[in-house]
């Protein structure tokens, strides 16, 4: 079988991820970071104990990962502040990748391009050392918010956005499933984007939340500014590109 790298396994994509690769006759490796530890993989049949080191900032040891690896999907959340540089650490993944002839997989956000949040800039500065690095082939993927991170949304003590902002949740399991089609397609450059089903309003969202929930966290005006400005534009959403099937009120129920 197929041995496909996976990073980001303690987050609900990367998790969802496995078990299709499994169902779809691919050997999932599960990859866990740890800035302070070697390169190591491991397979399915152990891929719970989730006990696996993975330093992805060397060439070196990026390379030794990828032994015996056909494509790396990166699921793991890239965020700034951390204690590597996202650019260095992507151009040294990406150049392992390249040199191994490894398809890399990059799972990226709507808007990345034009957002002025920090977490989408980072992302848009990855998938450009990824377009640029010479040899590699590669997909990029970009999704709109997760059902998780929406729920995450309304679990605070106040809601975080205006109550008119579009959002387009998509299931982890839905992106999975996208994502294992990527993985038997080849390198794709940047496809489609990808959202949820339903294409609603902050405020639909926290209906549902509440009607399924029983409780929501009380209202604040917001400014319609920066960030919430062009969350407002609807720059996290799809309104063109492919869709999946899970409602964000499914998701809730199950």
């Amino acid at each position: 079988m197929t041995r496909v790298l996976v990073t980001g396994t303690d987050r609900p994509i990367g998790k969802a991820i496995l078990p299709r690769l499994v169902k779809h006759g691919f050997t999932p490796v599960a990859g866990v970071g740890d800035t302070a530890g070697p390169v190591m993989s491991i397979d399915h049949d152990l891929i719970a104990d989730g006990k696996v080191d993975v330093e992805l900032d060397s060439h070196s040891s990026i390379s030794t990962a990828l032994e015996g690896i056909s494509t790396m999907i990166h699921a793991a959340d890239v965020r700034p502040g951390g204690s590597h540089d996202i650019p260095d650490s992507m151009r040294a993944l990406a150049s392992a990748c390249a040199d191994r002839g490894v398809h890399l997989i990059l799972i990226s956000r709507v808007g990345a391009d034009v957002s002025s949040l920090a977490h989408r800039k980072q992302l848009w500065k990855a998938e450009q050392v990824i377009e640029q690095t010479e040899g590699l082939g590669y997909t990029i993927q970009r999704i709109t918010h997760t059902h998780p991170s929406v729920e995450k949304l309304l679990q605070g003590p106040f809601l975080p956005l205006p109550q008119a902002t579009p959002i387009q949740p998509v299931s982890p399991s839905d992106v999975a499933g996208r994502v294992v089609g990527l993985v038997q397609v080849g390198p794709s450059q940047r496809v489609r984007d990808y959202g949820g089903p339903e294409l609603m309003r902050f405020a639909d969202a926290v209906h549902i939340y509440k009607q399924v929930r029983k409780t929501i966290p009380r209202k604040v005006p917001l400014p319609k500014v920066g960030v919430l400005s062009e969350a407002l534009a609807g720059v996290h959403v799809t309104k063109t590109g492919d869709r999946g099937t899970e409602t964000f009120r499914q998701w809730l129920t199950d």
